[in-house]
């Protein structure tokens, strides 16, 4: 059985879609988002524009968690 994946990136998750069968006749197998961050902490995309740099660097720490937790492949 051929099986396929796509992740989206989203602010804080992604979205996981995964699809097994033939072209014809596909078959969803999950559907599900994943958490990149802890409950309650937010992603900084444009949180941080135009603050100053102390400032910006608080907003960014949800980033620096994000990529931690991914490193370690604990994303739950």
């Amino acid at each position: 059985m051929r099986v396929a994946f796509g992740l989206k990136a989203r602010t804080g998750r992604a979205a996981l879609v995964a699809v097994a069968g033939d072209v014809r006749e596909p078959q969803l197998i999950e559907r599900s988002q994943i958490q990149l961050l802890p409950d309650g902490a937010f992603a900084p995309y444009h949180a941080a524009e135009g603050l100053a740099p102390e400032d910006a660097r608080e907003r960014a720490a949800a980033a620096l968690i994000a990529l931690k937790r991914a490193r370690r492949g604990r994303l739950t």
